[in-house]
């Protein structure tokens, strides 16, 4: 019996060993053309965007930056790791310095073929950031996450909660966080908060010159104007009396 337990146990190993040796070769073939397909897109993509740069009359730059995280310090939210800035058009709109890139992270997830395999998953976020020219709080305004209550409760004892409103709904729907309170009511004014409800929820940071927002994806045509279009019409709904001081 033992012979037989011992026979089988070796034919298994063999056979996991075939499989394993086929993947391993597999990956070999495979592998070169991902990373081809992976950069043959990139410069597909590049050349899409400086077409689109030009028609803006925006600079456009290919490279790849990745010190954009120590100019945005809230791109260190950005989970993964290579992370870095590609595409980047910068410029002037409606009288307003901008800029806007894409902003790459990978991350990795297990294959179910065996215990060992794992893929890398390239993903893009989107940025358009205009330039405030004077410091500002750090201040988030982003959807509303259902959470528990618990852990809302203590979030807002540490002081890390997200901030209320007098506007039920826009508490409702926004998860407002900042490191000033007064900033954040200056920012989220009435009228502030009118246009936003009236508008998809899209993520806004501000952090000293920079106020941002950002949409999930690559740069596409159609996104870019009404993306900066609404950066604009935010700065234009801060008070004037913020930049005044």
């Amino acid at each position: 019996m033992k012979d037989i337990a011992d026979f089988f146990m070796l034919l298994y190993l063999l056979i996991v060993g075939f499989f394993k040796l086929i993947i391993f070769f597999f990956g070999l073939f495979v592998l070169p053309f991902y990373i081809w397909k992976h950069y043959d897109d990139l410069k597909r993509r590049s050349a899409d965007m400086a077409f689109m740069a030009r028609k803006q009359g925006l600079k456009f730059e290919q490279a790849f930056d990745r010190k954009m995280s120590r100019k945005l310090r809230f791109l260190r939210k950005v989970r993964g790791s290579r992370h870095y800035a590609i595409n980047v058009m910068s410029g002037k709109f409606e009288g307003h310095s901008v800029t806007m890139f894409e902003y790459h992270f990978q991350r990795y997830f297990n294959c179910k073929v065996h215990e060992y395999s794992k893929w890398i998953e390239h993903n893009y976020v989107s940025y358009f950031v205009l330039d405030l020219e004077k410091d500002f709080p750090e201040l988030s305004v982003k959807k509303e996450q259902p959470g528990s209550k618990i852990a809302a409760r203590i979030a807002d004892a540490i002081g890390r909660g997200d901030i209320d409103f007098e506007s039920h709904e826009f508490s409702e729907q926004f998860d407002v966080r900042g490191t000033s309170k007064k900033f954040a009511y200056d920012f989220c004014n009435s009228q502030m908060m009118e246009y936003l409800l009236s508008r998809r929820i899209i993520p806004i940071e501000v952090e000293r010159t920079a106020l941002a927002v950002s949409s999930d994806g690559g740069l596409r045509r159609v996104d870019i104007k009404p993306n900066v279009e609404h950066l604009v019409r935010l700065r234009e709904l801060m008070p004037d009396y913020l930049f005044s001081t």
